[in-house]
């Protein structure tokens, strides 16, 4: 059957409305895969950024609580602003984390701020961080809402725990002021647009710190958000919504922070976020013709779909480069933290160390004075014509002299002292301190002047004291177990900016496990000594703004280096 002209045109007119509306069903079905595609890498990236959001939030939170704590500890121990105030200067803040610490005494009055003057007539008897320690149970971390500090000027909140007295009364609070930048600064690091966000809030459903805040500024409260209702299901999550900060759209993931009353979330704003579902997301088709436009559209197609292709790599290599990042400045910034952390605690148990070896040095002490009276009272008593007591008041002589010994390092060890330092020609004074020191025949020390003319600021006594331990070790490991002696060599030498003396001996060496805990308290290889001589040292260079370097190899010697500023 032939075709008419006009069935041609029905026939063409057909088939183009149908190449039309396939083009467009494709077209459509397209765009919502890519927008669907687009939304879940949002989603995936905000995930894992909240990941090391809270891991970063939660490392400065514990950092400021452990520091809140310490000074709390020292603070209800002995009530003595004096001791905090030293303890504040040998364990000093990360000032990029928290700005200062406070001690507030039970009526809301300031008794101590770090790095401030308390200022006359100020109170916090009404702030509302004060008086819900006060009202607390038990001892909980308090985060309070934001606000800019008086003494900093910059925008902070405050971590609070409440002090107790020995009958477990409310006592004042202690609290650290953590900088509210400090936890979202690498967050603004990653350039991730200015419509994301990142956030910090309390349960209590108000802001504490935010990449931005809105017209409400810092403190709001977002009551109205999902979160809480995506919360009751879960201490993680994800979600979409416009946000009631600031009413943009975006992709949220939320963690609940373990031990604190603290929520953060990461919200992912992409570029088409204002789009409705099924809207198109670029260029409009252009129906020109029907074979044109066929070739267009299949051309443009096959376009978007290369184009969509590379989008999808690029974001996949961003959230890689990204994640790459996050996972370094993590790892960075909580080896820091876990440094200051160890050296706080060590510095805390050698405090309570050197209390209680002061306290047993002390009651040791009266006893042994009247041993020793009692001793030289029998020996005016006794004749001499009997050897056997002579010797043994002999020995007795001795061990009450080994006693005063020991009693004397353990009181040397306890007392924190400061240095009184004066300008010391470093090799003629070596050369004074070794020739009082008393060696057996079998062991030679030759002095060898390295820095002739150095002059050190040295506390000249306190440093003699380091010097004749060190020597004295290394004549005990020259002559102990029946050793045959050997050679002590000393020396000084100027070494970048440091003024050095070098201990060295040819003795036996310690072995590895031995050299680890040379410098504990207590610790000791020999059969005399109570393990203190090292620490002792080691607290003397750091009492001068030096320090103490040990090398020893078993069968090889041992090397000691004191080292102080040169200047």
């Amino acid at each position: 059957m032939k075709r008419t002209p006009r069935l041609r045109i029905v026939v063409y007119a057909l088939t183009a409305i149908a190449i039309v509306a396939a083009i467009w069903a494709v077209a459509l079905a397209h765009e919502r895969e890519e927008r669907t595609r687009r939304l879940d890498a949002d989603a995936e990236t905000a995930r894992r950024i909240a990941v090391f959001f809270e891991r970063h939030a939660l490392s400065i939170l514990r950092y400021a609580d452990a520091y809140v704590r310490m000074v709390r500890r020292e603070y209800g121990q002995h009530h003595d602003l004096e001791r905090v105030r030293d303890l504040l200067a040998k364990s000093p803040l990360d000032q990029s984390i928290v700005s200062h610490v406070t001690i507030i005494d039970a009526q809301g009055t300031p008794l101590l701020v770090s790095g401030h003057d308390v200022r006359p007539g100020s109170s916090a008897a009404d702030r509302g961080y004060f008086l819900r320690q006060r009202d607390a149970d038990g001892d909980p971390a308090l985060v309070s809402l934001p606000h800019v500090g008086r003494n900093s000027g910059k925008l902070i909140f405050r971590l609070v725990r409440r002090i107790t007295d020995a009958g477990g009364d409310f006592a004042g609070v202690v609290f650290a002021a953590i900088e509210a930048s400090a936890v979202t600064e690498f967050f603004q690091s990653l350039n991730l647009g200015a419509k994301s966000s990142a956030t910090l809030v309390g349960t209590d459903k108000r802001i504490r710190a935010r990449s931005s805040y809105g017209s409400a500024g810092p403190g709001q409260d977002i009551s109205g958000s999902r979160i809480w209702r995506e919360l009751a299901m879960g201490p993680v999550g994800l979600y979409t919504q416009t946000s009631v900060v600031d009413q943009i759209t975006r992709q949220y993931a939320y963690r609940k922070l373990e031990d604190y009353p603290l929520i953060v979330a990461i919200g992912i704003a992409t570029e088409g976020e204002t789009l409705a579902p099924g809207q198109v997301h670029d260029a409009p088709y252009v129906i020109a013709g029907l074979a044109s436009v066929l070739v267009l559209t299949m051309a443009l197609l096959l376009g978007r779909e290369a184009l969509t292709s590379a989008r999808v790599a690029a974001s996949e290599e961003r959230v890689r480069t990204i994640n790459a990042q996050l996972e370094m400045r993590v790892m960075e910034r909580t080896a820091a933290l876990e440094e200051v952390q160890q050296e706080l605690l060590r510095k805390e148990r050698l405090a309570v160390l050197g209390q209680l070896t002061g306290t047993v040095a002390h009651e040791l002490r009266n006893p042994l004075s009247t041993i020793t009276a009692a001793a030289a009272l029998l020996g005016r008593r006794v004749d001499g014509s009997d050897r056997m007591v002579d010797e043994a008041l002999a020995r007795l002589q001795r061990n009450v002299e080994r006693c005063n010994g020991i009693i004397t390092e353990l009181l040397d060890f306890a007392r924190t002292r400061g240095v009184e330092t004066q300008p010391t020609e470093l090799d003629g004074w070596l050369a004074e301190v070794i020739e009082s020191i008393p060696l057996p025949a079998a062991v030679s020390a030759p002095v060898a002047a390295g820095a002739p003319g150095l002059a050190v600021p040295m506390d000249r006594e306190r440093l003699r004291r380091a010097v004749i331990n060190v020597v004295e070790n290394a004549r005990d490991a020259l002559t102990q177990d029946g050793a045959s002696g050997g050679t002590i060599r000393i020396g000084t030498r100027l070494h970048d900016d440091r003024a050095e003396i070098l201990v060295d001996d040819d003795g036996p060496g310690m072995a590895p496990e031995v050299l680890e805990r040379v410098r504990e308290p207590l610790f000791s290889t020999k059969s005399f000594g109570v393990g203190l001589g090292l620490p002792i040292v080691q607290r003397i260079m750091e009492e001068h703004g030096g320090g103490l370097e040990i090398d020893s190899r078993a069968g090889r010697g041992t090397r000691v280096v004191l080292w102080l500023p040169a200047s």
